[in-house]
């Protein structure tokens, strides 16, 4: 009798142990993809499928081009040759395996969707695709490598 309620103890401790892992997330968060990410290079897919890719150019010399994802947004900001600021901002973004979709006044879809080609802890690699808003099919598409800023 002894050697059964040592069994069921054990296993009793090995379940607890099992199912209180530090892996169990509830919440939506896009840990990954959440912080600052400056743009690094820039191209496109040419017709045999193949990515062609060059550095990307920043345009104020002391400021460097960048997105941002928080838990909940994500804004773009590049500076101008004369390193002034343009930001545009999406109060919402929803991911869904690897394609993010952003969308600005409440659930409005913006106009382009990133696909993420990859994603480490210092990269973030994505296709960015553009719609046309007159006939909701992709019009263009342009790779986008970041870096962790």
């Amino acid at each position: 009798m002894r050697f059964f309620l040592k069994l069921i103890s054990a296993f009793l401790i090995f379940i607890s142990v099992v199912s209180c892992s530090k892996d169990d997330n509830n919440e939506v968060v896009n840990l990954g993809l959440v912080g600052k990410w400056e743009y690094e290079k820039i191209g496109s897919i040419n017709s045999s499928g193949e990515e062609v890719l060059a550095s990307y150019v920043h345009a104020c010399a002391a400021k460097k081009d960048f997105v941002e994802f928080t838990q909940a947004s994500f804004s773009d900001t590049s500076f101008g040759g004369g390193c002034e600021i343009y930001t545009a901002n999406y109060p919402s973004y929803s991911k869904n395996d690897n394609v993010v979709k952003f969308y600005a006044n409440g659930n409005t879809e913006a106009s382009f969707y990133y696909e993420i080609l990859s994603l480490t802890e210092t990269e973030l690699k994505v296709k960015s695709i553009y719609t046309n808003v007159i006939t909701g099919k992709a019009s263009s598409t342009t790779v986008i490598v970041f870096k962790r800023k």
